[in-house]
Parts: structure tokens; sequence; C-alpha cells
């Protein structure tokens, strides 16, 4: 950018861009087709949503058209003015526009989606997902029962995982109790 002028950037609060930020130049379209200065993957975002134009000192925002629409501070409309730090939404999209260079080591992500960055805890490693595709084995579907009965319980009568009703599995991805132990 020219000497004297403000790097301006746009970041992602949430959805599948989720932390991302892209540099805006003096008129950037955003929306998710590959010609599109910015593409964002979000399911509520037109091909060409918006465009993202300077005019002299000042940002706006402007809507081309676009299904659902652009909106900022809950008011949905075709053109608004950005300042810095300002949130606005193309669709579903929260979007927040930043407009100096140190921006992208201080903006604050405020949404629900789970933080990115999180380390584990040095005293506590995480343990890798074990996950066994395979179905239990004959010995020991024989031993298991219905509640109350003496009858066998087939695999056609289990739904879900074999590890726990509250283990949300597909059946073409079960997981184990004994995939730990098992060798």
């Amino acid at each position: 950018m020219a000497e004297g002028t403000t790097e301006a950037r746009v970041f992602v609060l949430a959805g599948p861009d989720f932390a991302r930020s892209f540099p805006l130049r003096e008129r950037s379209t955003l929306g998710r087709a590959d010609e599109c200065d910015v593409v964002l993957r979000d399911r509520s975002i037109s091909r060409k949503h918006a465009v993202l134009v300077r005019e002299g000192e000042q940002w706006f925002v402007q809507d081309l058209g676009s299904t659902n629409g652009v909106s900022k501070d809950g008011k949905r409309g075709e053109r608004f003015e950005l300042a810095d730090g300002d949130e606005f939404k193309l669709g579903d999209l929260p979007l927040r526009l930043r407009l100096t260079a140190a921006a992208a080591e201080e903006i604050e992500f405020e949404s629900s989606a789970p933080a990115a960055a999180v380390a584990p805890s040095p005293a506590r490693p995480a343990e890798p997902a074990r996950a066994s595709c395979r179905p239990p084995s004959s010995a020991r579907r024989a031993r298991r029962a219905a509640p109350g009965s003496s009858r066998p319980i087939s695999d056609s009568s289990r739904s879900g995982c074999a590890a726990s009703s509250r283990s949300p599995c597909s059946s073409s991805a079960r997981v184990s109790r004994t995939a730990p132990f098992a060798r």
C-alpha cells in the first residue's frame, strides 16, 4: 500500500473460515466464487455477495444483490459505512474490519465457536482417539444379554456404538471398549 495509509483486513468471526483474515485492496469483492478477492466458504454467502470499498479515508460495505444480504448492528441494508473494529454480517457470517497493520495480533474473536489455539496442559497430555471399525468378536457377542433376559443381543437389534449410548458414532466407525487393551 502507499506510504502513509493503513492496512485494511477483514476477519472472519465464525463458520468454515473462522479465525482467517484477508487483506483488502481499495475495492475488494467478497463471495463464494473463486474470482472474488475474498473467498468465503459459508453457505449463507452468495457467489458475489458484497464489495468492501475505500472512498478517501472511509470504508463501506455494499451488497451486490445477494440472497441473504448485508447487515450491521442488526439492521439489513444495501450499504453501510464501516470504521476500524466494526462488525457486520454477510448473510449469517459475522466479519470484522480492522484498519491497522497490528490488527492481526490484537484481534479478539467473540464467538461461541471453540478456540482453535488452546494447547493441552503438559501435566495431562491429550489421549489419541481410539476407534475400531470391526464388530465385537462372536465370543463377546454371545455373553451380552438384553436387560432382564438371558437371550443375547444380536448386531441387528443393537443401534449405534458398541462403546456406549453416549458416544455419537456411525455404524461405519464403531468404537470398541476393549480397543486400548486388545492386541
